[in-house]
């Protein structure tokens, strides 16, 4: 089971482009997900989840692009007090277009109108993608891999992606006129 999202929200052409692309990645190791058996099903969660919040990541980038690029062209559905305010954020950081400060940024402003507690979980999985080091020198989750990339976080990373890909295209939209990159298919069935 899987769902459609217009990608008609995307700023960087190359970035959407390599969102489709991933997602085909994802495409095939779930339906290697469904094949396996529950000790292989495990075993896909690692790439799973660090592929799904690679996306999260680029999504989040992309709009931030987008918000501070588009001035002209603004972004529909976002408060223009807020844009401004945004944008100086942004001129204020050098190194504003990493992941964590994005998140930051996210979730002092609320830009995705939800509890601290979806902020915290974006959070979390920021730091879980940083996992992928097997070393796991910074140590900001288990030892035990198997107990890092399970079903629950891959769960978690899904609905995290899911629901801002469904912010972006219900309320960021940019209009017919670009869809210039291919409209992204999700994997899993829908969470909301």
């Amino acid at each position: 089971m899987s769902f459609k999202i217009k990608s008609n929200f995307i700023y960087s052409f190359k970035i959407g482009d390599n969102i489709c692309y991933n997602f085909e990645i994802l495409n095939t190791l779930y339906k290697y997900f469904e094949e396996e058996n529950d000790r292989n099903k495990l075993l896909l969660c690692k790439s799973i989840t660090i592929t799904v919040i690679s996306i999260i990541e680029a999504l989040l980038i992309d709009f931030y692009y987008r918000i501070n690029s588009l001035v002209r062209e603004g972004v529909p559905g976002f408060d223009p007090d807020m844009l401004k305010v945004v944008r100086e954020d942004i001129s204020k950081d050098k190194e504003f277009f990493k992941f964590e400060k994005i998140i930051k940024n996210i979730k002092e402003k609320n830009l995705f109108n939800k509890s601290e507690s979806f902020y915290d979980a974006l959070d979390k999985l920021r730091k879980l993608r940083n996992r992928i080091h097997i070393q796991n020198q910074k140590q900001f989750v288990e030892p035990d891999e198997a107990l890092a990339f399970n079903h629950n976080r891959r769960e978690l990373s899904e609905i995290i992606c899911e629901i801002i890909l469904k912010k972006l295209e219900s309320e960021h939209g940019r209009g017919e006129t670009f869809d210039y990159v291919n409209d992204f298919f999700a994997p899993w069935g829908p969470h909301y």
